[in-house]
């Protein structure tokens, strides 16, 4: 799933499956009675169509999670690697603080 084709394909998929119910749905009505094999094939095929759609679905749905898992997992990787960077950097500045305060103190025990 690069970029939006995700969400685009599943629009795609809604508007086909939309159409086909309504243009099935439209047939049946415009159908006359002598036409019942006719609204039978509708029928069956309007079914092929919604069981398509909830298949893609569910397939879409899958990836979605895939996609989501990985890049939470990757979030995280960064975020302890930055934590990690960050607290050494502040046990150096902290070392190089302390440093000329321990001298100086040093410096004046022995002074005494």
């Amino acid at each position: 799933m690069a970029g939006n084709g995700g969400s685009r394909d599943g629009g795609f998929i809604l508007g086909l499956v939309i159409g086909a119910l309504l243009g099935a749905g439209l047939a049946l009505m415009l159908t006359p009675k002598s036409g019942q094999q006719m609204r039978e094939e509708l029928l069956e095929r309007s079914a092929e169509l919604r069981e398509k759609a909830r298949q893609r679905a569910e397939d879409l749905g899958s990836k979605a999670r895939e996609f989501t898992e990985q890049y939470v997992t990757k979030g995280k990787e960064v975020l302890d690697q930055t934590i990690s960077k960050v607290q050494e950097t502040a046990s150096q500045v902290t070392e190089k603080v302390r440093s000329p305060f321990e001298a100086e103190a040093a410096g004046e025990e022995a002074e005494a």
